[in-house]
C-alpha cells in the first residue's frame, strides 16, 4: 500500500508485570485502572443480572467461572475492593458467557523438526479495532500457578499466551458471531487463561478442555516445547481437534477465520461474508512457509506477519475491525516473546521475558488505517 492509502493513527498499549496472589494480582490492577475514564468504564459497568444468564444468583455464577479457571474470582475480588466497587459491577462475568464480536486473526504453529535452529514457535497477528481491545502485553506470577506472559481479553482472559513450562495457548475467530447460542458456555479467552495457569504441556492442555464449557465459535492453537501441538475448533459447544507431534510429516498447522476440520465444514455456512480472505490467508500461510521446511527460521515467520494481505497477514482495515493490532512471535524452547504493538509493516519487535521485573511500560504504536473497505 502507499502512503496515500492510509491514516496513521497513535495508538496505546502497556505491559504489565504483575505478582502475588490472585487477590493481590487484582488490588495491582485496579491501580492500573484507576485514574483513566477510559479503563474504568470499559471494565466496570451495571450490575449483573445472574438470573439473565441462567444462575440463580451471583454466588453461583462466581462459582461457575471459579470452576473453570480458579483463582479468577480473587483477582476480580481486588480489583473491585481497589475501586471501591461491588464484585457483580464487572462487565466480565456477562461478556466472557456470550458469544463475542468476532476475532479476525491469523496463526500458524511451527514445530522444531521444521525449523533452522530447531525452536518451536507460535507466530500470530490480532485483528481488531483501535478502540475496543485492551492492548495490554500482562506478564502474570500468580503464587501457586504456572507464570505466563500473554495479551489480555477484558484484562482477567487471555486472547493468547505462553507459560513457563513452555506451553502456548492462541485463539482466532471462526468467521461467526452475532448468532444466538443453543448452550450455556464460556467464552475461549477463559479457557486459555486455565490453560495458562495450571497446564504443562499440549496433552494436559486437552484434557483440561474436556472439562471446559466452551460455548463460542473459536479456534484454538496449542504448543508445546516437546514439540506437540494441536488445533481445536469450537462451534456453540460443538469441538474437533487435529493434533501433531515431533515426528508429524505435516510439521505445523494455522488457523484463520473459518473452519477446517472435517467434522466442522458444516459450520462455515454460518461464516458473516470473510471466507473468501479467511481462505487467501491461509494460502499465504502454506505458501510462505512450505517452500522452506524444514530450515524455516524466526525471521520468515516475521515476514510471513508482517506482510499485508493477500502475500501476508498484516491487515490495515480498522474501520471493519480487522486492522492489525499486534503481532507476536513466542518461542516455546527458549522462553522469548517478541511482541509487536500495532501493525509489524510500520512498527518494531521487542523481547519480553517471564522474568521481567514487575511494572508498568507504555509504548505507543502506529495503526495505519486504510482508506479502503476490507476485500471480501
Amino acid at each position: 500500500m502507499k502512503d496515500s492509502d492510509y491514516t496513521l493513527e497513535e495508538v496505546s498499549f502497556h505491559h504489565v508485570v504483575l505478582e502475588g496472589s490472585h487477590y493481590e494480582i487484582g488490588e495491582q490492577l485496579a491501580e492500573y485502572i484507576k485514574g483513566d475514564e477510559d479503563r474504568v468504564s470499559r471494565y466496570t459497568a451495571h450490575r449483573v443480572n445472574p438470573k439473565k444468564l441462567g444462575f440463580d444468583n451471583f454466588q453461583s455464577l462466581r462459582m461457575y467461572y471459579e470452576d473453570v479457571c480458579p483463582g479468577i474470582s480473587e483477582e476480580l475480588q481486588g480489583v473491585a475492593d481497589g475501586l471501591g466497587l461491588s464484585i457483580d459491577m464487572m462487565p466480565y462475568w456477562e461478556t466472557s458467557l456470550i458469544s463475542p464480536q468476532m476475532s479476525t486473526c491469523s496463526q500458524v504453529a511451527v514445530l522444531s523438526t521444521i525449523t533452522e535452529d530447531e525452536h518451536s514457535y507460535l507466530g500470530r497477528n490480532y485483528d481488531y479495532d483501535t478502540t475496543r481491545d485492551d492492548r495490554v502485553l500482562c506478564t502474570t506470577r500468580a503464587k501457586g500457578k504456572a507464570s505466563h506472559i500473554g495479551f489480555t481479553a477484558f484484562l482477567y482472559g487471555r486472547h493468547d499466551g505462553m507459560n513457563e513450562h513452555g506451553l502456548i495457548a492462541s485463539l482466532t475467530g471462526a468467521g461467526v458471531f452475532d448468532v444466538p447460542l443453543k448452550r450455556r458456555g464460556v467464552v475461549i479467552w477463559v479457557a486459555i487463561r486455565s490453560i495458562l495457569d495450571s497446564c504443562r504441556d499440549v496433552k494436559e492442555a486437552l484434557a483440561l478442555l474436556e472439562k471446559v464449557p466452551v460455548g463460542d465459535f473459536d479456534s484454538l492453537v496449542l504448543l508445546d516445547r516437546s514439540s506437540n501441538a494441536a488445533l481445536v475448533e469450537y462451534a456453540d459447544g460443538v469441538s474437533s481437534v487435529k493434533e501433531i507431534h515431533f515426528n508429524d510429516p505435516d510439521g505445523y498447522l494455522y488457523s484463520v477465520n473459518h473452519y477446517r476440520l472435517p467434522s466442522m465444514l458444516e459450520f462455515n455456512k454460518m461464516n458473516v461474508g470473510i471466507m473468501g480472505h479467511s481462505q487467501l490467508r491461509g494460502e499465504a500461510i502454506e505458501s510462505t512457509l512450505e517452500p522452506l521446511i524444514p530450515q524455516i527460521n524466526k525471521e520468515d515467520i516475521k515476514r510471513l506477519l508482517s506482510t499485508c494481505h493477500p502475500k501476508g497477514l498484516c491487515n490495515h482495515y480498522y474501520g471493519d475491525g480487522f486492522g492489525t493490532l499486534w503481532s507476536v512471535i513466542y518461542d516455546s524452547t527458549s522462553g522469548m516473546v517478541e511482541a509487536c504493538f500495532g501493525a509489524p509493516s510500520h512498527n518494531p519487535y521487542r523481547e519480553y521475558y517471564l522474568e521481567d521485573p514487575a511494572g508498568m511500560e507504555h509504548h505507543s504504536a502506529t495503526a495505519p488505517v486504510s482508506h479502503s473497505r476490507l476485500p471480501i
